[in-house]
């Protein structure tokens, strides 16, 4: 490991919930290095468990100089006030009330994709779902975004978080950007940040390396 660098903690053969992490780290330039555990490495894992300073072992987590964080809602807390970057968590009362709405409608979203993305009818419950309940709440999302740059006007850290989300389905379904072109466009306008658009073209992203894990029918 690099001396210095925050490290990222996150699975060797996917890239599950540390995707979202790392671009939030690549938009604000966090240097950072990765440490990768396979569903075999539980000595190495146990290690991570045994250090007092590790309150709460869990997969994403970071390690800033020996202070571990996990849960990616705390990451997120964290990086952004200990990296200078509290605009990040909207600049005022009214955006900080107006992103924890937009966050909690996207956690529910979660929860509906954590059932469908490991259905073993795969595609066919997925079409199901997205009809009778995904695609109604990015119609929401489409409407409240209208022609804003971003979803609160200036860039919060949930905008790439959000992202990512699209970013998951439209790898499954081409409905979403066929049936709602700002979503298409606002995807299109993060990928296109000067740190994102870096992060894709370095050896730093991995293009073979899987979102989902093997057991998801979606090989995406």
């Amino acid at each position: 490991m690099e001396e210095g660098k925050l490290i990222l903690g996150d699975w060797k053969d996917f890239k599950g919930m540390a995707e979202p992490i790392r671009l939030l780290l690549e938009f604000m330039k966090i240097p950072y290095v990765e440490k990768h555990y396979g569903t075999n490495d539980k000595e190495e894992w146990q290690k991570e468990v045994n250090d007092k300073n590790f309150l709460f072992p869990n997969i994403p987590y970071i390690n800033d100089q020996g202070k571990y964080i996990s849960d990616t809602n705390t990451i997120v807390l964290y990086l952004c006030l200990k990296y200078s970057h509290p605009e990040l968590l909207g600049r005022d009362d009214e955006q900080k009330v107006s992103l924890a709405m937009l966050k909690e409608v996207v956690d529910d979203l979660g929860m509906i994709l954590s059932r469908v993305l490991y259905h073993p009818q795969g595609k066919e419950f997925f079409d199901q779902v997205y009809t009778e309940r995904i695609e109604g709440v990015l119609e929401q999302f489409s409407e409240y975004l209208q022609d804003k740059r971003f979803l609160l006007g200036p860039i919060v850290w949930f905008d790439i978080w959000f992202f990512h989300v699209l970013n998951v389905l439209n790898k499954i379904t081409p409905k979403v950007f066929e049936t709602f072109p700002n979503l298409k466009a606002y995807f299109e306008r993060i990928e296109g940040l000067e740190e994102i658009s870096a992060y894709y073209k370095s050896d730093r992203y991995d293009p073979s390396k899987p979102i989902l894990p093997e057991l998801s029918p979606f090989k995406i």
